[in-house]
């Protein structure tokens, strides 16, 4: 898989992989509430809301055996 813009990437119903903290990778959503609106890890819970990634890829289908 090739990492692709962060503009690109879904806001709906997905979870991408999230590249562009300092030197890690978090899964997260796009969350929008009624005063805020972001991207939010959902791996890791002290990094919340407001990340700042830079790219992202879908994640793999799961392995199958």
């Amino acid at each position: 898989m090739i990492w692709k813009p962060i503009a690109t990437a879904p806001k709906k119903h997905q979870k991408p992989i999230l590249l562009g903290f300092p030197g890690s990778v978090h899964v997260g959503i796009w969350y929008e509430g009624k005063r805020k609106q972001g991207w939010l890890v959902i791996d890791e819970p002290k990094c919340g809301i407001g990340a700042s990634p830079t790219h992202w890829m879908p994640l793999p289908e799961p392995p199958t055996q």
